[in-house]
């Protein structure tokens, strides 16, 4: 399964601020860059997130050649037999608290310590369901030396649009489940 990943053109628009990402993951190597999640629209607009070499998960967005937003964890992840539900958030729309703006969750836990610690703005856009883009499971990008390595099921990305205040209704679903 080496240099595995899917990949998709986006060519409908979803939600920029606004969104989940979720996948289980199971590591075959550690000590090494590994991306599982990448909104590509160009160098400069990006959304990603990746295992950094430390083992540590990062989840940053970069916008206008700028990073605008990056988290990554105190907790290293290095047990090859574990199984690990990740789950992103990216609010940008509601919350008045800039650290529930950018979020990860890892087995049903918010993580809550962070190795670097940069929020996004209250009106940030992702690079995630930008249009034109491609969207990346498993790597940075076709050429990248950082395919992920391991397992991927039940990975869903849905974006979240608020109608009537506390409803709310799902106006893009991808889903990939193995």
């Amino acid at each position: 399964m080496a240099n595995t990943y899917l990949s998709k053109s986006v060519s409908t628009l979803g939600s920029r601020r606004k969104w989940v990402y979720s996948t289980w993951i199971k590591r075959s190597k550690i000590t090494d860059t590994q991306s599982f999640l990448m909104g590509y629209e160009d160098s400069n607009n990006y959304t990603k997130c990746q295992f950094d070499g430390s083992d540590r998960i990062q989840f940053s967005n970069v916008y206008g050649g700028s990073t605008t937003g990056q988290k990554t964890t105190t907790a290293q992840y290095r047990d090859v037999n574990a199984w690990y539900h990740i789950y992103l958030v990216w609010n940008t729309s509601d919350p008045a608290t800039a650290d529930d703006r950018m979020q990860i969750w890892v087995n049903g836990v918010r993580v809550t310590s962070f190795h670097s610690d940069s929020n996004p703005g209250a009106t940030t856009e992702s690079a995630w369901n930008a249009n034109p883009t491609t969207h990346w499971i498993g790597a940075n990008d076709a050429s990248s030396t950082h395919i992920f390595q391991g397992y991927m099921c039940q990975t869903c990305s849905i974006t979240l649009k608020m109608e009537m205040g506390c409803n709310r209704k799902i106006i893009h679903q991808m889903c990939l489940t193995q």
